[in-house]
């Protein structure tokens, strides 16, 4: 018959044992990469100070204040007034017969 022998250490008690050593590892990383983060003496953040990072630090949020001229200067161009605009059209000039020359012209002018 064929036996299959397995390390010593390997089964429920050795499963328990790994399962230990991971919570243990994760608790000294998370306990010595929380530390890395905090500015030494300055324990505290206002809003203000929060916005200013994360628009400084977040590329994606860099946009936003090109976007804002962009939407004030739209603003300002649909208050403005509309431009002045002369126009002038001229019909039956130098055709034959009956419209020949100016005789028989159409002139409108449109401010």
């Amino acid at each position: 018959m064929l036996s299959i022998r397995t390390a010593p250490g390997s089964g429920a008690l050795g499963r328990r044992n790994i399962k230990s050593r991971c919570i243990l590892f994760s608790l000294l990383f998370f306990i010595s990469s929380s530390g890395l983060n905090a500015a030494p003496g300055d324990s505290t953040i206002t809003l203000t100070n929060a916005v200013q990072r994360a628009l400084s630090q977040n590329p994606s949020l860099k946009v936003f204040p090109y976007r804002y001229a962009a939407l004030q200067g739209q603003a300002e161009t649909a208050g403005l007034r509309p431009a002045y605009e002369l126009g002038f059209d001229a019909e039956n000039v130098g055709g034959t017969g009956d419209f020949s020359g100016a005789g028989g012209a159409e002139l409108t002018i449109a401010l």
